[in-house]
């Protein structure tokens, strides 16, 4: 016999779905009670509303990207490796019928009106995320891979700026040059690896 998830965990789950690929103000809160076969007493139980239950969704996506890429980060030892790889897997991600953007980026643009709302919470994961790869640029200065006279805030700024660049050129132009490109420009902040 299968158990079914608790209702807060399908609420999220099916939330993190459509917000992410419906988009925040186009889900309602019956649509997430009726796919999630959850009742509206449940969702209330757990959740005051749609914003409450939008900043787990944040939560959730925060987690599962900068688990990932800092699990990521731990697995190579060599800049244009891990540019690599990383570009490489996302194009497969990208290619895929679900793929939808960045969700941050994605919920920053669409909640442009709720600035006080959401805005700190957008911007501390940005800073997060930033701080994922400064630890994985620190860890290569250290091990003398990159120069050490380099500004590791500044260029984990610069990655992600691209990447995101890159990303959502790439949706609107559904032209992969954009992610060639996005990676060239990763790769040449560091042109001559070192080793």
């Amino acid at each position: 016999m299968r158990v079914r998830p608790n209702p807060k965990k399908r609420i999220i789950k099916k939330a993190a779905e459509l917000f992410y690929l419906r988009g925040f103000p186009n889900t309602h809160v019956g649509d997430i009670i009726e796919e999630s076969n959850t009742y509206k007493k449940s969702f209330y139980q757990y959740f005051r509303d749609k914003n409450h239950l939008a900043e787990e969704y944040l939560n959730f996506q925060e987690d599962r990207i900068l688990r990932n890429s800092r699990k990521l980060s731990y697995r190579f030892e060599n800049y244009h490796e891990f540019i690599r790889y990383w570009m490489s897997f996302n194009r497969k991600l990208f290619q895929g019928p679900r793929f939808a953007g960045c969700p941050f980026a994605n919920f920053a643009i669409q909640t442009l009106g709720d600035k006080d709302l959401f805005q700190l919470r957008v911007h501390n994961f940005v800073k997060n995320w930033e701080n994922v790869f400064y630890e994985f640029l620190e860890r290569l200065r250290n091990a003398g891979k990159i120069p050490q006279d380099s500004n590791l805030h500044r260029i984990s700024k610069k990655i992600i700026l691209i990447y995101e660049g890159g990303i959502h050129t790439y949706l609107m132009s559904q032209d992969m040059s954009y992610l060639d490109l996005a990676e060239e420009e990763m790769l040449d902040i560091f042109p001559d690896p070192l080793i």
